[in-house]
Order: structure tokens, then sequence, then C-alpha cells
């Protein structure tokens, strides 16, 4: 019995929810079950094979993206922005919204395993007014 109430236990503080992915070359959405924590999109980018890319909607204008590089790649550095500007500027289009804002970017290196990779993670804004651009 205590090996169920675990087992039970563990699984509500897992928690499970739907995940989907989306091919950003044709658009097309593909959902399947998963035990995560948030409820998130995994992208598929072509553009970016080095890159896992997930995206969650925060609010129905705003979303945040968290990209990690995969551990054996070659090339890929420093494109972590242009991926997340890419997956803005799709939803904006794709929603019928004027623009989108870059709200918070950030990127480094994950050393706390034995193989580092690279991460980056970006919330941004779409809206209904141009945002002058640097």
């Amino acid at each position: 019995m205590p090996r169920i109430l675990t087992a039970l236990l563990a699984l509500l503080l897992v928690g499970c929810t739907a995940s989907s992915s989306v091919n950003m070359a044709t658009g097309g959405i593909n959902t399947r079950s998963a035990i995560e924590l948030t409820n998130s999109v995994v992208i598929n980018d072509p553009l970016a094979p080095n890159w896992s890319i997930r995206e969650q909607a925060l609010t129905a204008d705003t979303y945040h993206f968290a990209l990690r590089a995969r551990s054996y790649r070659t090339g890929g550095d420093g494109e972590a922005i242009q991926i997340v500007k890419r997956r803005a500027l799709q939803l904006q289009r794709e929603k019928g919204y004027t623009d989108f804002r870059i709200l918070d970017y950030t990127e480094g290196i994950d050393s706390s395993s034995p193989l580092t990779y690279r991460f980056s993670e970006g919330t941004i804004q779409l809206v209904n007014v141009l945002v002058p651009r640097n």
C-alpha cells in the first residue's frame, strides 16, 4: 500500500499535461501526451537544427521561449536571438499583430552536468503598434 501511495503522490507532483510539436516550415501541429512540469510546445525549426526550442504561451499575446543547444554540434553559436526573433515574427503574422516587443532575453552556458550546453531564454509580446528598432 505505501508503494502505491508513493507512486500516486509522485504523479500528482509531476503533473500530466499535453505537449505539442510545431513544424516551422509547414506550420503543422502534432499533439502528443507527455509528463511535464509545464504545458509547452516543442518547436521544430529546420533553420536551427542545433537547438531544441520550447514555447509557452503566458497570455494571449505574450510568449516565453526556452532554447537549448545540442551537446554535440557544429556551429550554431550566436544564433539563438535570431531564432527567437524568427519565431516572434511568425507568431505576429499568424495572429494578425502589427509588431512584437522583446521583453526579456538571456543566454548562457550550463555546466552543471558532465556535458555543458548553451541555453537561451526569451519572452516576447505581440503588439498592435510599430516598435522602433535599433
